[in-house]
């Protein structure tokens, strides 16, 4: 199925421009360009609920990006976005990996964490120094634990895997 409206959230203006004038003519009035910084706006300049989100982000700004989809979790169906790979592997981990920590209990809290692609970096140009995935990520219905105070929860994981190497 189509998209009836697409946001493009840009903090390039030229490759805004660039974009935006890729888009057919016949399709202009559905596609809706926005220059602005993603880690200021969010997802404030989308007006639809229910919507979906494709990404290919800056990785160092992964992190705000995953607890602003958590924060609209009821608005998103889901998410697939490109995010370096060691990132995504801490996302996903089990329990007892090394890889096991923080930023995967605060994913799977709330999201059905879950790898669909690897991008070698040869795939870019110039190529960067790390590999990325694609990773689909999907609000759960409810969080994975009953928890009556998820403010102390999240700061008592923290706790326990911080300094952790």
């Amino acid at each position: 199925s189509r998209a009836r409206k697409l946001y493009v959230i840009e903090s390039d203006s030229g490759f805004l421009e660039e974009t935006m004038a890729k888009v057919p003519e016949n399709r202009k009035e559905n596609v809706i360009g926005i220059h602005r910084d993603f880690t200021r706006v969010g997802f404030k300049s989308v007006d639809v609920d229910n919507f979906t989100i494709v990404a290919n982000l800056p990785y160092q700004i992964s992190t705000p990006f995953v607890q602003e989809v958590i924060k609209e979790r009821k608005r998103i169906q889901r998410c697939i976005v490109m995010v370096q790979k060691e990132f995504a592997e801490r996302m996903a981990a089990s329990p007892g990996t090394k890889i096991y920590g923080s930023l995967s209990i605060f994913s799977q809290f709330y999201l059905n964490v879950k790898p669909l692609i690897d991008v070698p970096r040869n795939s870019f140009k110039p190529a960067p120094r790390v590999e990325s995935q694609v990773i689909e990520l999907k609000p759960r219905e409810k969080p994975m634990y009953a928890v009556e105070d998820e403010e102390l929860f999240f700061s008592l994981v923290r706790s326990a895997f911080w300094g952790r190497r």
